[in-house]
Parts: structure tokens; sequence; C-alpha cells
């Protein structure tokens, strides 16, 4: 189960153990992860779902608690007098009003990595989906359709192959890049946009489009589904998932075009208060 960093730590300072109220566990845990390691830490009280009314009521003598999508308002925040630690057991911390928490010297975090992977592999069943069809294809065997099937296939709709296309990334995020990894893995190459900029990756310093070094067709675009490093949804380190090394994308300016069989890209940079640099077109 994945916890917000800092609290072990946290309450390790404590000599007394604190008591921990989880406001909706349910969705984190249905049944079938233990709740154990969080009850060692302290006193622990999780409820399945919270409705407005039940937070302050709740969590009157909490001083930690936990929160997937319930909603912590400034009004709750300052009714909560024993109120310590915050931590949201999901990326998107939009559902704790912050500034209160800051007012009242409250520290709040999230997960900004939990479901990185899993909303990428989302991602390629939804296109396996789109260029498949299995799904459909699947209920129309069992409506008998393949028995009856004067050859020995049929296809309702078109099966694409995604080795050789382009995959068009909108927010290069860490699950936009974990994206990238899987299409780069299915032998597809990969356009991606992005407007964040980072000290690790200085080649967001302007909405750049970057491209795998495998350019062939171009397919559908995907949008990335985790906000990028700097922006709501993330709390912690800017530390992502990366693409694999051979397939390390490179930038080149917006001008980039998805079209079909055209790449348009433009290198260039300013030195001494003048444009320089490269112009390439390829058809």
């Amino acid at each position: 189960m994945p916890l917000p960093r800092g609290p072990p730590h946290y309450l390790a300072r404590h000599e007394t153990q604190m008591k921990i109220i989880v406001l909706d566990g349910f969705t984190l845990n249905p049944g079938d992860l233990s709740w154990n390691e969080l009850k060692s830490l302290g006193e622990c009280e999780i409820h399945d779902r919270s409705s407005a009314p039940d937070v302050v009521r709740r969590a009157a003598d909490a001083e930690i608690i936990l929160t997937n999508k319930t909603v912590l308002n400034r009004e709750q925040i300052f009714l909560l007098p024993k109120l310590k630690y915050i931590g949201v057991l999901a990326t998107g911390y939009n559902i704790v009003d912050v500034a209160a928490a800051r007012d009242r010297n409250i520290p709040v975090t999230n997960v900004p990595t939990y479901g990185t992977r899993s909303v990428a592999q989302h991602t390629f069943a939804l296109l396996l989906e789109l260029a498949q069809h299995a799904g459909h294809h699947a209920q129309t065997v069992r409506d008998g359709r393949w028995t009856k099937s004067p050859d020995f296939c049929y296809w309702d709709y078109p099966l694409v192959e995604l080795d050789g296309l382009t995959m068009g990334i909108v927010g290069l995020g860490r699950i936009g890049k974990a994206v990238a990894g899987l299409a780069a893995a299915f032998g597809m190459s990969v356009l991606a946009a992005s407007s964040a900029t980072t000290s690790r990756n200085p080649m967001r310093r302007t909405r750049n489009v970057v491209a795998s070094k495998r350019r062939r067709q171009p397919a559908l675009p995907a949008h990335g589904a985790n906000p990028e490093p700097g922006e709501q949804g993330d709390l912690g380190s800017a530390q992502a998932d990366g693409v694999p090394a051979e397939h390390e994308p490179r930038a080149i300016n917006r001008r980039t075009r998805f079209g079909r069989g055209v790449e348009y890209r433009s290198d260039r940079r300013r030195r001494g208060g003048r444009v320089v640099g490269r112009t390439t077109s390829s058809r």
C-alpha cells in the first residue's frame, strides 16, 4: 500500500503514538491489502467512506488524516485543533485547501508516482482495443459468427499494427514518459509536446515537441493524464520514470506537424541578438 512520504519518519520523532484517521479507505483498499503496517504506527481508525459532515466529527482527535478523495476545506482544517499532518493517498491534491494547511503549519503530501505504470498500461489497453477491436470480435465469436464464417477468419473492422506508427503524446510528465516507453517497445515512434521546465531537462524551456530517433508513419495522439513536475498534482520531487535510453527523445520545436509522411522541424537558437541555425523539411 503506497503511503505519502513522511509519516513514518514524522511519527518516529514522537514518543507517544499518534491518532491516525483514514477518511475513505475503500477505494485504496477494498479488502485485498493489509492496513497492519499503518496500524503499527499509532492508533488507527479506518473508514470506508466519509461524507462532508462526517469529517470533523471523525477526525476531531486526529493528529494525522489520510484521504484519497474526501475533501478537506479551510473550515474543516481550522476545526481540527490537534491536526498535525495531512496525507493524500493519490496524486492530485486539489481536495485539500493547502493554503489553510500552510496557515496552520500543517504539512501536506501526496503520492506522485503510485499510478504511473497502471495508467500507462490502461492507455495501451484502450489503444489496443482501438487497433484490434478485441472486445467486439470476442463477443461475435461467442455469438457464433466464426463458426458460420465461410473463411478461416473474419473481421468487422480493419486490424491495425502499431509497429511502425507514430504516437503523439501531449504532456511529457511521468505518465507521458511511461507511455512513450511502452510505445517504443511496440515499435512505434513518439512525438510529444511539453510545456514544463525542469532543471533536469533544460530542453523544456519553451513549448517543445520531442521525437524519438525512429521516425515512421503517424498514428493517434495520446494525452498524458499525469500533471508534469511543477504543475498541480505533484508535491514530490521531479524524478520521473524515463524512456529507455535507446529511445531517449530529442528536442525539435513546436512547428513540427503531425502530417501524412510530412515532418518539418526547425533547430534554432539566439546568438548575439540574432537567430542562427538551420531548418530542415522532409516529405
